[in-house]
């Protein structure tokens, strides 16, 4: 007894929560880069320890799948499975103090 219907497919990567810390390490690094640059535009100086840091949540986009006829699985039809990426991605809001110089 074969499958002749397969639904709901998906691809993942093993330690994604290691990618995933990864991930927030270089947000937050993005994060105070900014703040250094805004302080030495500023001619301000900058406290490097943020006042907040707030991981935000991001909603994966939903798999887009083209749904098959059975007349298009006549003829031996192979399931489209096209190389891609996954990627993991990470959002923080950080607040920094900056004091007059």
């Amino acid at each position: 007894m074969g499958a002749n219907q397969v639904v709901n497919i998906s691809f993942s990567v093993t330690r994604k929560e290691t990618y995933y810390l990864r991930a927030l390490e270089l947000a937050l690094h993005d994060a105070y880069q900014k703040a250094v640059t805004i302080s030495q535009f500023m001619r301000v100086t900058l406290n490097p320890i943020p006042v907040s840091i707030l991981e935000q949540s991001i909603l994966q986009p939903p798999t887009p799948y083209k749904r098959i006829s059975s007349t298009e699985l006549v003829g031996g039809i192979a399931t489209p499975i096209e190389p891609g990426r996954i990627e993991i991605e990470t959002k923080l809001e950080t607040n920094f103090n900056f004091f007059p110089t």
